[in-house]
């Protein structure tokens, strides 16, 4: 997470969601991928502890495994 790194996610929502994002895009003054990145850097921030936790049991797993 702490990375500045730019990618690209394909998503497809359904008309009724779309045009749901674009009114309140609209209504927040942001384009659609703004609002989106919004969502999401929320969630993100929300789950911060469990994110963590994960990456700490990754590197932890990681070094157990041993490949020959």
């Amino acid at each position: 997470m702490g990375e500045n790194n730019t990618i690209s996610i394909n998503v497809r929502f359904p008309q009724a969601a779309a045009d749901g994002l674009k009114a309140l895009s609209d209504i927040q003054g942001v384009t659609v991928s703004d609002y989106i990145r919004a969502l999401v850097a929320a969630d993100l921030e929300k789950n911060k502890d469990v994110l963590e936790d994960y990456q700490r049991k990754v590197v932890e797993l990681r070094s157990k495994m041993k490949f020959e």
